[in-house]
């Protein structure tokens, strides 16, 4: 786990993950709309914040007023919450991270979510992300990319990955991980939370 130079990748790259959202919605032709609820300590408790990065080694420093909590459900009962954190120093941002999970109403759906998400992800980071084959993998099916600044450097770390009904993904940009050992520490727990609520 590693911290690297982020000049140039905030700018080019970082917009909220809600456009995968959006472009799930769209592809799926869902037009009944969604409703927000309370995020709960139980659903905080299967997402990925600063503070599980602080718990394998890390020291960002924990601002929740820059944290962003959110939670849908859609009309045809499926779901999902967000989180999003940003930690800037002076007007430089040194953190950036975004975890999403998906809850559909049968495995066969998560299929759709998968793809569109990935496509999403490869459309907006371009050639800034490189994917890892032999990095961390998970569940039916899993995505797992390094992501470079302008200059080549590694800054972060993308990934997707579907199991059961659950779609699981996490963005973090400001360190990355080339240890698929200490990543799988970090997130199984809350893989597995995920996974366990929506069977």
């Amino acid at each position: 786990m590693n911290r690297n130079e982020l000049s140039g990748f905030f700018t080019a790259f970082l917009s909220r993950p809600a456009i995968a959202v959006v472009a799930v919605c769209f592809m799926a032709g869902i037009a009944c709309g969604c409703v927000s609820r309370d995020v709960t300590e139980n659903d905080k408790a299967m997402m990925i914040t600063v503070r599980d990065l602080n718990a394998i080694g890390q020291e960002f420093a924990v601002v929740e007023a820059k944290e962003t909590w959110e939670k849908i459900q859609w009309f045809d009962g499926s779901g999902e919450i967000d989180y999003e954190y940003e930690l800037y120093e002076g007007d430089s941002s040194v953190l950036y991270m975004a975890c999403n999970v998906s809850l559909e109403r049968k495995a066969s759906d998560t299929w759709t979510t998968y793809k569109v998400q990935k496509l999403a992800f490869t459309k907006v980071y371009g050639e800034g992300a490189v994917e890892q084959p032999e990095g961390f993998k998970w569940g039916d099916e899993s995505f797992f990319a390094l992501l470079k600044n302008d200059q080549g450097n590694e800054v972060g770390n993308f990934f997707i990955g579907r199991k059961g009904k659950t779609v699981y993904t996490l963005t973090v940009v400001g360190l990355y991980f080339s240890d698929a050992e200490l990543f799988e520490q970090m997130v199984g727990p809350k893989l597995e939370l995920a996974t366990q609520r929506n069977r």
